[in-house]
């Protein structure tokens, strides 16, 4: 569903060619580009991509008790999961697109008839490297092999789809816009030159990608009426593609520090408030080439001495290391970015911890200023999918053995939701193999959301009670009134 409402979202006469033209006029150009994290944040896992943390280390999930283990099996990636209970086989699933550039971290997506789903484990590239869960799954219930990769993900990872394939990366266009008339007549006026743009028009081809107001509470951007995901192009007013939304002031979340709020939190600066022509993000970054930290600290500094002088103040280290400090982020673990909010002082907050309730409260209109909403955002629903029904058809028709392998062909897929292992534990009882179910709705207890073990506990209390356990019995039958 995802890749098709992707490949549709081009028609032929947009303009847009792909990138692989432009070395022939631009080689040294696209030369050093392709060694950028934009240039590497998404590709397709083909012959010759060399993935080295593939390396066959297991890693355990203590709080879901799964085991992890990244296979390179001859060039063709995998990751395989094996429960720590039930006696399941292992469950592997292919790597077919890799997710990030590696410089701080990479996640993998593996593609299916209806779209792309990402791994619940990624790579982080702190301390060397390691292996950990994917933001948001470090939980004992979490969505497992079954996260759809959404718009918004691929729109800031990746160069548009083209007909019938998606591009390998942030690619020339989408800074520059569509390149047909400009391979063409190879003049100045047929392509998109940001440097030659207004300061805000500029700075908004940045922050297509790089103003993220909220990741988790709600989608902070939406499109604006009868616009296609990609359908924004460099030099048109961005409020024209989509509007973007805030937490209220009360809601005491303007020092949220994302991976994505480098552009939120430059516009908090008095720095850039007060002369934004010339803190574009250009003015310290050179997108077209790998530019190395101290390089880029000391890009800054210039920019910084072109307003500030020097005398009086410290006479050692960088206007960045006190200015925009490097912060762990709050919605990607294991992450440390630079904060783009120029302060006067050093104060660094830890990152609060997320909470378990969703976000409720208002939300205002940010970007752009004045604009009106036509549109709300709201929280995004996953995909619900019916995984009991197979097992219970077979189980009501009398079929025991096919409806536990039913079950426990689900919660081999699923094994962090609650349900399923229920069901599994009541077709183990109507077999009497009642250890086993006994086993299944402890776990599906110890993994499971409050809301959503009284089938659980009751069941496990009526097991219990044929057991002839009366007082754990007892015990599970409060605890299902809860």
């Amino acid at each position: 569903m995802v890749i098709a409402a992707l490949l549709l979202a081009l028609l032929a006469d947009t303009g847009y060619t792909g990138s692989a033209g432009c070395a022939r006029c631009h080689a040294a150009i696209a030369e050093s580009y392709s060694k950028t994290g934009m240039a590497r944040s998404f590709r397709a896992v083909q012959p010759g991509v060399q993935l080295p943390e593939f390396d066959g280390r297991t890693f355990l999930h203590q709080a879901s008790r799964q085991k992890f283990t990244p296979l390179n099996e001859a060039g063709k990636y995998s990751v395989t999961r094996e429960q720590f209970i039930g006696g399941f086989p292992p469950y592997t699933v292919p790597v077919d697109f890799v997710l990030g550039s590696g410089d701080h971290a990479r996640s993998y997506l593996h593609r299916t008839n209806e779209g792309l789903i990402q791994f619940p484990v990624s790579w982080y590239a702190q301390s060397g490297g390691y292996w950990q869960m994917s933001p948001g799954f470090d939980r004992p219930d979490h969505q497992g092999f079954t996260r759809e990769l959404n718009d918004r993900c691929l729109f800031c990872h990746n160069g548009y789809p083209l007909q019938t394939k998606l591009a390998n990366g942030i690619d020339c266009e989408r800074c520059h816009g569509p390149g047909a008339q400009h391979s063409k007549d190879a003049t100045r006026t047929s392509i998109v030159n940001p440097a030659h743009l207004s300061p805000e028009r500029a700075i908004e081809v940045c922050m297509q990608c790089h103003l993220e107001t909220s990741s988790r509470d709600f989608k902070g951007a939406v499109l604006r009426p009868g616009r296609a995901p990609f359908s924004y192009r460099p030099g048109e007013p961005l409020g024209d593609f989509q509007i973007y939304f805030d937490h209220a002031p009360e809601a005491g979340r303007g020092d949220k520090f994302e991976i994505v709020s480098s552009a939120y939190r430059l516009r908090q600066s008095r720095c850039f408030l007060s002369a934004p022509e010339k803190l574009g993000c250009t003015a310290c970054h050179d997108v077209h080439r790998a530019a190395t930290r101290a390089e880029t600290v000391a890009t800054t500094e210039r920019v910084c001495a072109s307003c500030h002088q020097r005398d009086g103040h410290v006479k050692s280290g960088s206007c960045v290391d006190c200015h925009m400090p490097t912060r762990a982020t709050e919605d990607v673990p294991h992450v440390d970015m630079t904060d783009h909010r120029i302060s006067r002082t050093r104060a660094v907050t830890l990152p609060p911890q997320q909470a378990a309730a969703p976000y409720t409260g208002r939300v205002v209109v940010y970007y752009p200023p004045n604009a009106v909403a036509t549109a709300k955002p709201q929280p995004e629903a996953p995909r619900q999918i019916d995984y009991t029904s197979p097992g219970q058809a077979l189980l009501r028709q009398g079929n025991t053995a096919a409806a536990i392998a039913a079950f426990r062909e689900a919660v081999n897929e699923r094994p962090e939701l609650v349900d399923i292992r229920v069901n599994l534990a009541a077709a183990l009882i109507v077999q009497r193999n009642y250890q086993a179910a006994k086993q299944q709705l402890e776990e599906a207890i110890r993994i499971g959301p409050p809301t959503a073990l009284r089938a659980a506990h009751n069941n496990l209390g009526i097991l219990l009670d044929m057991l002839g356990d009366k007082a754990g019995a007892a015990r599970e039958f409060a605890l299902a009134k809860f």
